[in-house]
């Protein structure tokens, strides 16, 4: 029995996410986004849950409880049993989860070959040789789930992804999100530098100007490293992170 207190949900890696736009790149693929509307109200619970009945539904006697039967939103465990059911809907047509990332699934179409799906919560992503391809799978899903097609969205997950198609190439940026961190961090002002450190740089523990609570600090450096997936960008962050004052 899983525990309640399992409130984990599905997100897909962020080296994931690069490889599908990677192979969505490289193979000429069709790429669309869509987000499921009721993906949470189609997981039923798998505890009792009691609530207090919502105003103006109210039913005799007064103060009944009544027991929740679906994973909406603001359970505990509400993601995680999203992503179970989404499972069971993708695999009950054939696609096969991925031993290295459970939010990937390939589909083998008997007629539009190979299907990429990537899950996020309720986002998803579908990635196929033609559009058919992909109209195919969004049927599928869209049959179970309400839900909002995006289309050939040029953002995924907070990410913008701008396509060469001609080129074959493909760039991921995230600058909504990097403007935001700035701002919780109280940097927005900053200005980018070309290089992210100076050459031969060596950082040493002088013992001096120690900070009360490094919380904060290794906030802004895990944020960063989220956000720094190249390795020209990677390397300079890893001494800031271990030199914390």
């Amino acid at each position: 029995m899983v525990d309640y207190n399992d409130v984990w949900g599905r997100c897909p890696a962020r080296a994931t996410v690069r490889a599908v736009m990677a192979l969505f790149a490289a193979n000429d693929l069709e790429l669309h986004v869509f987000d499921m509307k009721t993906a949470y109200r189609n997981a039923p619970m798998d505890v009792n849950v009691y609530v207090q009945q919502p105003e103006g539904y109210e039913e005799d006697p007064t103060g009944m409880v009544a027991r929740l039967l679906y994973a909406l939103y603001g359970r505990k465990q509400a993601g995680r049993l999203c992503g179970n059911h989404c499972r069971g809907t993708l695999t009950a047509i054939g696609a096969v989860c991925s031993m290295a990332d459970p939010t990937m699934y390939v589909w083998q179409h008997p007629v539009h070959g190979p299907n990429f799906i990537l899950v996020h919560v309720d986002d998803m992503a579908v990635t196929a040789k033609t559009l058919a391809g992909v109209s195919v799978a969004k049927e599928v899903v869209l049959s179970a789930y309400e839900g909002r097609d995006l289309g050939a969205s040029n953002t995924f997950l907070g990410m913008r992804v701008d396509r060469d198609r001609a080129a074959g190439t493909l760039k991921l940026s995230c600058r909504g999100v990097t403007a935001a961190l700035l701002e919780q961090f109280g940097m927005g002002g900053a200005r980018p530098k070309k290089l992210p450190m100076a050459f031969k740089t060596n950082l040493m523990r002088t013992g001096e100007h120690l900070l009360e609570d490094s919380t904060r600090y290794s906030e802004f450096m895990g944020s960063l490293l989220y956000l720094s997936t190249p390795p020209d960008r990677i390397f300079p962050m890893q001494p800031v992170y271990w030199h914390a004052p």
